[in-house]
């Protein structure tokens, strides 16, 4: 088949920062590439890139690179993705690309490709790929790399689930793009319980092929910008298996805003004396795995539901009072208690939600 490659290199850990996040973040999640002009083949750099919207993508990890001091380039499919928003700057004329991340993907590439649409002459171009059943989970996908990565612990974020609906089932918390297809963004309701789940791996690098591979010293700690969420569990993650799946329930506390904004953070440090520590009050952190962290952007915001239960109970207040008042039903003017309980129960919702809005 015939799509789109987007490779990242190991030449630098910027790039290959941006292959943990492809591996690390849940579906429909936007990323960001960008390339320069040069790295992207002359084919569809001579059409329109508006017209790349919409059309498939397959993320590639390309090690090996002449950097290194090596010839040979090797290049790992991760996941496919799809295309939300191409441009190029004005200033820069860098070319960015926001690509919506979809399932995991184990693709080779054919040899009947030319030469100088592979990287490292190309790094943004439209090949002939081969497609395998196999091998296209996320395990699968950091077993691959694993030998041509930085020693590292990984996580893949599932999602956030939520109750929903009269059985209470968990049902994954939908996310939302925002600033025309750049970003992404999730709502969480005030006061309400949440389910993270993740997948997370420690598969370790072989220092030679005899040997057992050796579990990296890393652990994944997750933060909150606003101090607003809780997080039950052990904090920061570590495994001692090479693959595990993990649940940890997080509340949002009840605010007295309508929303707030909270980006929830996924770090991968190293705990030890030889760690640098910025801050005190901060776990010890090793900076070389500062581009390494992964974000979410959450919306923490008022639930509305709760402002029409606060109108309708205000409302039901005042039939109550009226009942109390009258010495027989039949006096009381029903046409009019009804225009007074919709009248208090529409302002009584909507004062409490505007008097919780910033």
């Amino acid at each position: 088949m015939e799509i789109i490659c987007a490779f990242s290199s190991d030449s630098r850990k910027l790039y290959q920062a941006d292959i943990y996040r492809v591996l690390s973040l849940p579906n429909n999640h936007i990323i960001h590439f960008r390339y320069k002009r040069s790295w992207i083949d002359d084919n569809l750099l001579a059409e329109d890139h508006s017209k790349l919207t919409g059309k498939d993508v397959a993320i590639f990890y390309s090690h090996g690179n002449e950097l290194h001091g090596k010839k040979d380039i090797f290049n790992t499919s991760i996941r496919y993705a799809k295309i939300v928003k191409t441009e190029v700057s004005d200033a820069t004329s860098v070319f960015h690309v926001y690509m919506q991340l979809k399932d995991f993907a184990n693709l080779s590439i054919a040899s009947s490709n030319a030469i100088e649409r592979l990287p490292p002459t190309k790094f943004f171009s439209k090949l002939n790929c081969t497609k395998h059943t196999d091998g296209d989970n996320w395990a699968a996908r950091v077993n691959a790399i694993k030998e041509h990565f930085i020693d590292i612990t990984y996580f893949q974020i599932k999602g956030i689930y939520r109750k929903r609906g009269i059985c209470r089932r968990w049902e994954v918390v939908p996310s939302k793009t925002f600033e025309n297809n750049q970003f992404t963004t999730y709502d969480l309701l005030h006061g309400s319980r949440y389910l993270l789940k993740l997948s997370i791996a420690n598969p370790g690098k072989n220092s030679n092929e005899s040997s057992k591979p050796t579990p990296s010293k890393s652990k994944i700690i997750i933060t909150d910008s606003s101090g607003e969420l809780t997080l039950n569990t052990i904090n920061p993650l570590e495994t001692s298996i090479q693959f595990d799946d993990v649940e940890i329930p997080l509340t949002v506390k009840t605010l007295q805003i309508n929303s707030q904004a909270s980006l929830l953070s996924f770090q991968p440090i190293v705990e030890g004396k030889n760690s640098p520590i910025k801050d005190q009050s901060l776990p010890i952190s090793n900076e070389s795995y500062g581009e390494f962290a992964v974000h979410l952007d959450l919306n923490l915001r008022l639930s509305r539901w709760r402002a029409i239960g606060f109108g309708l109970l205000s409302g039901l207040a005042y039939m109550a009072l009226e009942l109390s008042k009258a010495t027989d039903i039949s006096d009381i003017k029903w046409w009019k208690a009804s225009i007074a309980f919709s009248g208090i129960s529409i302002i009584a919702g909507i004062l409490y939600y505007f008097y919780n809005k910033k």
